[in-house]
């Protein structure tokens, strides 16, 4: 609590009207203790703090249990002052439960601080809360994708009243009833299609009960591998048993990151402008001393650590997003693609001329050369929805593609991305 006597008083009024904000948020769901250097005493003259203090403490609810000791708890430099200022204070249901007993204990002669230490001892009755489960999505199994099925579900999807294959509706909507028709027919073709798995956890990070068992059968294999080598006995299978179980075990925690991950981006993604808590859970993953964060960042010749390594972040991407001459700092090419491209635009809006049409063998080109196995994006569509049913597709997307082009807008839905720096961590 702040401690200087004039200019401080307002300052310690402050703190206590935050205090009293954080217990009013918390009151209907814990029970509080506060506890700490008051720099005020509810034991001495009626000073203008020790006022404050017993006003706050008697606003709040807060009190101290029967029996309380009446000790000095601070003992001033100069040996001449001491005041009891360091106190525990209850809620009223822990007294009336727990009948906390406060204890002030002798100054110990090793104990260099200004303060003496107050112990505070109550049984308290703690109810056991299960682990909450980590739910992950699993990737769908393609290889067992009925291609009929899934190829019919989608032309069914797509028919309408008309005879046209395609969604009604503008292009921000159909392009939802698209992903939304890819995942229904992956649901009726694909068993198990991006089911939800709970994952109980057991301990810190991404450790979960499968992760768990994984890793025991992989040291039971290790242990009958070496013991087989040991007695110079044939080990083959033990070997081949053993790299199976490590890959397995691998596998679940790649599964465990990436949903971990996943959750993460979407918190992101939805994230508004508003919404402190995603942007400070950022900043504090920054700040956290973790094997994924980078201690030390150089911006050209420049050396950033610590704090200072947001600083840096922001003029890297600064720089990233200025145009610089410099093709050594600065991509040039795609610059003057980005400025074309612009320019097209702007002749169009003006010219109203006509942007040649995408045609659905373009499209079908195009899919057939998206690469498979790739992880999806934030709404769970990846290139293989789209390859299994490429003759199904091509003429929605097609169409949808031309409507971008009439309308001379790329709605909202496309424009979604995320900006991951990625630690390079030196070779050799």
């Amino acid at each position: 609590m702040p401690s200087a006597q004039s200019s401080g008083d307002i300052e310690y009024k402050d703190t206590l009207d935050q205090i009293s904000e954080i217990m009013d948020k918390y009151r209907e769901t814990y029970q509080i203790i506060l506890c700490g250097d008051m720099n005020a005493s509810l034991h001495r003259d009626n000073r203008k703090r020790d006022t404050v203090f017993g006003e706050f403490k008697n606003i709040n609810n807060l009190h101290i249990p029967d029996g309380y000791p009446i000790k000095p708890t601070f003992f001033h430099h100069n040996g001449k002052y001491t005041s009891q200022i360091d106190y525990f204070l209850f809620d009223e249901r822990i007294i009336q439960q727990s009948n906390p007993n406060v204890k002030i204990a002798m100054r110990h002669p090793t104990n260099t601080s200004d303060h003496t230490l107050v112990t505070a001892n109550m049984a308290l009755k703690v109810k056991r809360c299960s682990l909450r489960p980590v739910k992950i999505y699993t990737r769908p199994n393609w290889r067992k994708c009925d291609k009929s099925l899934y190829k019919s579900t989608i032309e069914s999807s797509l028919d309408n009243t008309s005879g046209e294959k395609k969604f009604s509706g503008t292009v921000e909507s159909r392009i939802q009833k698209l992903e939304l028709t890819l995942h229904k027919a992956g649901t009726k073709s694909i068993p198990s299609y991006r089911k939800l798995k709970k994952l109980k956890s057991v301990g810190k990070g991404i450790w979960n009960s499968k992760i768990s068992q994984a890793s025991k059968e992989a040291k039971s294999a290790h242990r009958n591998w070496i013991d087989k080598t040991n007695k110079n006995q044939d080990a083959d299978q033990e070997k081949l048993a053993l790299k199976n179980k490590k890959r397995h075990l691998r596998q679940l925690q790649r599964q465990a990151h990436a949903s971990k991950k996943e959750k993460f981006i979407n918190e992101i993604m939805q994230a508004s402008e508003k919404d402190s808590k995603t942007f400070h859970k950022l900043i504090k993953q920054q700040r956290s001393n973790h094997s994924s964060n980078t201690d030390v960042l150089y911006i050209g010749n420049e050396k950033f650590e610590g704090e200072s390594i947001l600083k840096a972040w922001t003029i890297h991407f600064e720089k990233l997003g200025t145009p610089n001459h410099d093709k050594n700092i600065f991509d040039l090419e795609r610059f003057h693609l980005a400025k074309l491209q612009n320019d097209i635009i702007f002749e169009n809006q003006h010219s109203k001329k006509e942007i040649k049409q995408a045609t659905p063998e373009e499209v079908k080109s195009a899919i057939k050369n998206l690469s498979t196995g790739k992880t999806s994006d934030e709404n769970g569509i990846c290139s293989e929805h789209y390859k299994y049913a490429v003759d199904e597709l091509s003429e929605e997307i097609a169409s949808i593609i031309n409507d971008i082009f009439s309308d001379l807008d790329v709605p909202k839905n496309l424009k979604n991305g995320l900006l991951t720096p990625v630690l390079k961590k030196e070779e050799g």
